[in-house]
């Protein structure tokens, strides 16, 4: 067979170019395919972000219209210096006098400084000061302590916390230190129980160093419990903080004695969590809101060059512009009146309905939304805090809660974002379905232009192996007539 290169050795034709068109032609069609498929992953990567805007927004519907949104209580102190609180769920609403007589303390004792004791320092021999021996024993909290050569108020302070380490009890705890040149002991824990403390022979180390001859020499501190009362009731705990067992569901935390002028505790609904949770529910709705628009958008500033968005002709995506104003503009008024969701605000009468009943509302034409009242969704939170919940979550019937302007967003929302069964993730399915059709397709056609340009070559050495045979004939019978 003749060999074909790009000038043909017989015909003298350019079979290379020829070939180039012929394929170029065919694989136009593959470009075409391409392109379709890069258009839908774009597709696909729009409705991947939108679906992590939407979803963000579904959460913050989701923690709005839950229960532990609207039911956390809050404890307000007159005065945070002398007490504060905090309040769980479970807290009544109620105001209450506590008035601080004395705060828990640990008790606390040192003995005499080291040059009072004869010492040059808390690292001087004990074994210097007079009356004191090695091998001389002493307890505290049963625990035995004994004098060696070698201590020192530094090495007494270090065996000390060692015995303390070792308390089974470790509600009986102390800690030694070393304070203005003396050995302190001091209680971990606050309260009316004293640290016992003995010398095994009287006279001993501990008499020695001031610190106990049947009574405590130096008591820096004594051992006492926390005296108030909460409305008139006394009271006696051991602790100053984290006192549980006083009001129910409510933590105490006693900083100041109050000095016979009591303050003044107030438990109640705490209006921060809810607002919050609106004001995080506004952000992701204008973001969703922002992000969908940007994807159906037309941009006619240059009217032979319009720009569309990404998902322009999708007609997945425009109801949800729609449904999302629709949403939040509602109004539950067939659910909502002047029986159960009335109000009064800067003396004009109403009816909690819709959000913009607490101050919450879109700016015009736009669809984005915001606080336009503040003051006023302050006033409905703290004044009508259970007609805002309700507006929120639903009127309860027989199954719980239902037709709150929250709550039917979120049933809305939910069903977009689930995973697997939600709008948006069958959307990228589809998509996905559909790009992985154009791989197959383009992977077919491509294995088919290899095969077209195949052939073309064959045909092209066919035609040039049968102008050879030809020239070959006409040489052969030009010679045979004799003909030059």
């Amino acid at each position: 067979m003749t060999v074909v290169n790009s000038a043909g050795m017989v015909s003298g034709m350019d079979i290379q170019s020829f070939v180039d068109k012929l394929v170029k032609a065919e694989s136009a069609k593959i470009t075409k395919i391409e392109d379709k498929q890069i258009a839908v992953q774009a597709d696909v990567s729009a409705w991947t972000a939108l679906s992590g805007t939407m979803s963000s927004l579904t959460s913050s519907l989701y923690t709005l219209r839950s229960y532990d949104t609207w039911n956390k209580m809050a404890a307000t102190s007159s005065d945070i210096t002398k007490v504060t609180a905090t309040a769980s769920s479970g807290a009544l609403a109620k105001t209450y006098s506590i008035d601080v007589t004395r705060l828990a303390q640990a008790q606390s004792i040192a003995s005499s400084k080291a040059s009072d004791l004869g010492l040059t320092g808390v690292d001087d021999l004990l074994t210097n000061v007079s009356g004191i021996n090695v091998f001389d024993q002493f307890t505290i909290e049963g625990e035995t302590v004994t004098i060696e050569a070698d201590d020192t108020l530094d090495t007494l302070r270090d065996k000390l916390n060692g015995a303390s380490d070792d308390l089974v009890d470790q509600t009986k705890a102390f800690t030694a230190t070393i304070l203005d040149n003396r050995l302190v002991i001091t209680r971990d824990n606050t309260g009316s129980d004293i640290m016992p403390v003995s010398d095994v022979w009287p006279g001993g180390v501990l008499d020695k160093l001031n610190i106990y001859n049947g009574s405590y020499e130096n008591q820096l501190s004594a051992a006492q419990t926390a005296l108030f009362t909460v409305n008139n009731a006394t009271i006696e705990r051991s602790s100053n903080t984290d006192l549980t067992d006083v009001i129910e569901n409510v933590t105490l935390n006693l900083l100041n004695e109050t000095d016979g002028d009591p303050i003044t505790l107030r438990i109640d609904r705490n209006t921060d969590t809810p607002k919050a949770a609106l004001l995080d529910f506004i952000t992701n709705y204008n973001a969703t809101v922002a992000k969908i628009q940007s994807y159906t958008s037309i941009d006619l500033s240059n009217p032979k060059k319009p720009v569309t968005g990404e998902l322009q002709d999708d007609q997945q995506i425009t109801p949800m512009l729609y449904n999302l104003r629709r949403l939040v503009t509602a109004s539950q008024y067939q659910y909502m009146d002047s029986t159960n969701a009335a109000y009064s605000y800067g003396g004009q009468a109403g009816v909690m309905d819709s959000l913009e009943d607490i101050g919450i509302w879109t700016s015009g034409k736009e669809n984005s939304i915001s606080v336009v009242d503040e003051d006023k969704l302050d006033a409905m939170l703290a004044n009508y805090f259970d007609k805002a919940e309700q507006l929120v979550r639903g009127v309860s019937d027989t199954e719980g809660l239902s037709h709150g302007v929250i709550d039917e967003f979120y049933t809305y929302a939910d069903a977009q974002t689930s995973k697997l069964t939600g709008m948006i993730d069958k959307r990228v399915v589809s998509l996905q379905d559909k790009i992985t059709a154009y791989t197959v397709q383009t992977e077919k056609m491509w294995q088919d232009l290899d095969a077209y340009e195949q052939k073309l070559w064959k045909q092209f050495g066919a035609m040039e192996d049968a102008m050879a045979s030809l020239q070959s004939q006409m040489a052969s019978l030009t010679s045979m007539l004799g003909m030059k």
